[in-house]
Parts: structure tokens; sequence; C-alpha cells
């Protein structure tokens, strides 16, 4: 699948998943290693670096987000506009897809239909937990003579 991916290295692709590897254990566990350095290797960045499961007698960190362009997240060069990427917004966005019944795409036999219907509650949860803003000036005085 990775390999296949190379041929559209100019998009931004986001690769999200409960895959029940622990990156925690990355550089301790085989499984989670490969997987790690296969997905580095072809360019994506995680994007959740913390724990996603937490209890009383553990934390986890088995959901995953990996993006190829995270720079794209955080700046829309053609508007001037920028998206918030922190802690924060990830974990609320992490929060929004979980919270998802993701059945609701079932109900149509078209692959277009259910494309569309994912992509459409995907983008506004996107765009709801990184909304594109303008970028705060720091240090900018009003220079009148």
């Amino acid at each position: 699948m990775l390999a296949n991916l190379h041929k559209h290295r100019n998009k931004v692709i986001i690769i999200a998943g409960d895959s029940n590897i622990h990156l925690l254990d990355y550089g301790k566990a085989t499984q989670c290693t490969d997987f790690v350095d296969k997905l580095t290797e072809f360019g994506f960045t995680p994007l959740i670096l913390r724990p996603t499961h937490i209890t009383d007698h553990s934390a986890t960190l088995i959901d995953h987000i990996f993006m190829n362009s995270c720079h794209a997240v955080t700046n829309s060069s053609d508007s001037g506009l920028t998206r918030p990427l922190n802690e924060e917004t990830i974990i609320s966005f992490v929060g929004e897809i979980k919270r998802v019944d993701w059945t609701f795409w079932l109900q149509s036999e078209d692959a277009d239909e259910k494309f569309n219907a994912f992509n459409d509650k995907y983008t506004k949860i996107y765009n709801t937990c990184f909304p594109l803003k303008k970028p705060k000036r720091q240090g900018v005085r009003n220079m009148k003579s």
C-alpha cells in the first residue's frame, strides 16, 4: 500500500486508524518499530505522540494519525491563513473522530456515495477542530511619523 502512495507524493495524505500497535513501544517491540520506520521511510509523521487509551493501570498509544505533509495543516500559503496544530486541537480531533458512528456509510451500496458520506463527515470534523485563522502578528508596531 505505501509503495503505491509514492505516486501521490505531491498530495497531502493522512493515514488514521486504531491499529492496536502501541507506539510507545517504539525501539522495544519489533512490530511497532517496523511499523513506524516504514511510515517514516515514506515521509509520514505521527501526529499523536501521547497515550490515547488511559486506565488506572495502563496508558497506551494505539490510535494513530500519520501525515505526509504536516505543514499543510499549519499553513495554507495560498490564503495566508493557518490551521492550529497543537496537542489540544489534535486531542479534540481524535475525540471527535472516535465519537462518530461510522456505520452511517453502510446505508448506501454505491462506493461514491459511501466515500462522499465519509469525506463530508471527516471534513466537517477536520474544519471544526483545525479552523482556518489569520496568523497573529507579533512585534509589529504602528510606525507613524
